[in-house]
Parts: structure tokens; C-alpha cells; sequence
């Protein structure tokens, strides 16, 4: 919460012009039923929704800053881990999970917008 904070009181920029964060949604959900509404973290940052294996493929990854923090978002967090380990693996040094995922992110009243 406080990196998605701080991030929004800069327009997602670094003092470099680099991005200082990108969420990278992995839910599959927006997938499945993609004329259900659904909860999103409330951020003027890049948001990337991705299938987690869609990662293998070069072009989904190209769409991913390296500069700057990424973070995931699951339903509830359990395969974050994953992600960051697959992702450090084409070279990426700065991501993060968000704690129990989207339904942590709701059940804790944060931010959010429906579409």
C-alpha cells in the first residue's frame, strides 16, 4: 500500500522519467468471465493482466518495465512467489507480491475501482 502511494503522488515516474511502479495482474478470473466486474487495485500506475503462463512468451514479458518496482497481484497472493521467481529469472531485480492479493487488498478496505 505505502509503494502504491507513493507511486500515485508522482505519476509513476522516477526523477529519471523511469517507471516507479507497474502492477502486473495475473488473476484469471478477468479471463474467465470477462463481462463480470471485477475489484481492481486503484492506481494511475501501468496495470499489465496477464494468464501467469503467458510470462513464457518474450512479448507479454517485453510489455514489463525492469526499471522500477513490479508488482503482482493473485486472487489471494499463493502463486506471487512464483511469479517473482520465474520473472528474476529474465533478469528482473525488483518485484514483489502483493500480501494476500486482491481479496487481502479488499477484505483491508483499500483502493480499489470495479470494471
Amino acid at each position: 500500500m505505502e509503494k502504491i502511494n507513493q507511486a500515485e503522488t508522482g505519476n509513476c515516474l522516477d526523477q529519471n522519467n523511469k517507471p516507479f511502479l507497474t502492477i502486473l495482474d495475473l488473476r484469471t478470473e478477468p479471463f474467465l468471465n470477462p463481462e463480470k466486474p471485477l475489484s481492481y487495485v486503484k492506481s494511475n500506475c501501468k496495470i499489465i493482466n496477464s494468464l501467469f503462463d503467458e510470462l513464457a512468451d518474450a512479448e507479454v514479458r517485453m510489455q514489463i518495465p525492469k526499471e522500477g518496482l513490479v508488482v503482482t497481484i493473485t486472487e489471494t497472493g499463493n502463486r506471487d512467489k512464483f511469479a517473482m521467481q520465474f520473472l528474476s529469472k529474465f533478469g528482473y531485480t525488483n518485484v514483489m507480491g502483493l500480501q494476500f492479493g486482491m481479496r487481502g487488498w479488499i477484505k483491508l478496505n483499500y483502493p480499489q475501482v470495479r470494471r
